[in-house]
């Protein structure tokens, strides 16, 4: 996921997404799911995000908040940081 947070510029019909669950990981089975795609021709980037309750699935959160390619990359240096425990978390903020 993280290596693909690299892609620019990110294609409307392509965009950098990831899951998380068990099963099919659809429905009560998708616990996180991040989406980065293209918000405007400017460089805009939206995210869009879905989270679930691990022990009550059916308790869920979606929301979306614009981004950009200089927060992005922000996020992605966190995720490797965080993946080698030099970190307790990576954010990705909104513009």
């Amino acid at each position: 996921f993280a290596e693909a947070l690299a892609t620019y510029p990110i294609k409307p019909d392509s965009p950098v997404e990831a899951q998380w669950g068990s099963g099919m990981q659809e429905g009560d089975d998708l616990i996180l799911r991040v989406e980065i795609a293209p918000a405007s021709k400017r460089g805009d980037l939206i995210a869009r995000i879905e989270i679930a309750d691990d022990y009550e699935p059916q308790q869920r959160v979606r929301a979306s908040f614009m981004t950009n390619y200089p927060q992005l990359e922000t996020f992605r240096l966190e995720i490797a940081r965080l993946m080698n425990n030099e970190i307790g978390e990576a954010v990705l903020t909104g513009s």
